[in-house]
């Protein structure tokens, strides 16, 4: 429950990847073991906007619908633009999909 409120989670043990489920809260910071930190925002989240609509990390727009490991503990902030409606167009090619789900 702990990932999925945070807005990934891990697929497949074997892999290095975090599905993105969306986040239950407006922001939040993970102090990291390198002594970095992720931050993820997600204005909305905790009062009914449930769908993204955009994924920024450190100001870049992100299309996958899954970080990497390494990616994450890097540090950064990642941005999540929520809508009260589903985004039709947001992680949808097959390229945007996890190994885990793409093969």
């Amino acid at each position: 429950y702990v990932f999925a409120a945070l807005g990934f989670y891990p697929v497949c043990p074997s892999m290095p990847e975090y599905v993105i489920s969306g986040p239950h809260f407006d922001k939040i910071t993970i102090k990291l073991a390198c002594k970095k930190f992720l931050v993820i925002e997600s204005p909305g989240a905790s009062s009914g906007k449930n769908y993204i609509k955009q994924v920024k990390i450190n100001g870049r727009i992100y299309n996958k619908n899954y970080f990497n490991h390494f990616d994450l503990m890097k540090g950064g902030i990642i941005e999540f633009h929520m809508s009260e409606k589903p985004d039709k167009k947001w992680g949808i090619l097959k390229s945007c999909r996890p190994s885990s789900l793409s093969k």
